[in-house]
């Protein structure tokens, strides 16, 4: 994935709902730095899609078995308004 963020400024980007899968399965696998910015990215781009609130929900499942309360408490706020 690392190699493909490098070079997707100059290739095709990865479609909404294939980057929200992506943050739920980065977030099942512990890499939470590349599931934060893939889930940015399709928040920035106002997307609609029903995945959404699963990536966030996702995301603050994998915060909240970190004890890491606080960004947990943030992506579950965030599912809840997706």
């Amino acid at each position: 994935f690392k190699d493909y963020s490098r070079r997707s400024q100059t290739f095709v980007a990865l479609d909404d709902n294939t980057c929200l899968q992506l943050v739920m399965r980065f977030a099942r696998i512990g890499a939470l730095k590349e599931a934060e910015e893939l889930f940015k990215k399709a928040q920035d781009a106002n997307t609609s899609s029903p995945l959404l609130a699963k990536a966030a929900m996702a995301l603050a499942t994998a915060y909240g078995a970190r004890q890491m309360e606080q960004r947990a408490s943030y992506y579950e706020k965030l599912a809840k308004t997706a």
